[in-house]
């Protein structure tokens, strides 16, 4: 059973992912994006962190820590997300529209830390959209 924490408003997911395919990228590493992330976000801060190591890019249905993180994200365990890189998140840009719109409803950002913008504004998040775009293109 799911234990709540207290205090769920000031919770932060991070949320890490390597691909298969990054495995040669070493600042893509669990460790690495862990390590940035709470550095980040400071050691005092309260946070989770959802990993899935060796899942792809494709879409976030099929990845196990992610679909908990939403989860927790729908029961108000957390209040925002943190990623080294947007495209740890998701490159398909439906998928990623879907998700951001749900977590928008539930007043859950995305923050990464190589972009210098977040999804908290409808300014930052039309940036967001049109670079996944980009990279779904390039990809």
């Amino acid at each position: 059973m799911k234990k709540k924490i207290e205090n769920s408003n000031g919770v932060t997911a991070i949320y890490v992912r390597r691909s298969v395919a990054d495995r040669d990228n070493n600042s893509l590493s669990i460790e690495s994006q862990k390590e940035d992330c709470i550095k980040y976000i400071g050691a005092d801060c309260v946070y989770r962190i959802y990993c899935d190591n060796g899942f792809s890019r494709k879409d976030t249905e099929h990845r196990p820590a992610f679909q908990q993180m939403m989860q927790d994200a729908r029961d108000g365990l957390i209040s925002r997300i943190i990623v080294k890189k947007h495209n740890r998140f998701s490159r398909n840009l439906l998928d990623y529209l879907n998700v951001s719109d749900e977590l928008d409803k539930l007043g859950v950002s995305i923050y990464s830390l190589s972009e210098p913008f977040n999804t908290s504004s409808r300014e930052e998040n039309m940036i967001h959209n049109n670079l996944n775009a980009y990279f779904k293109f390039n990809y």
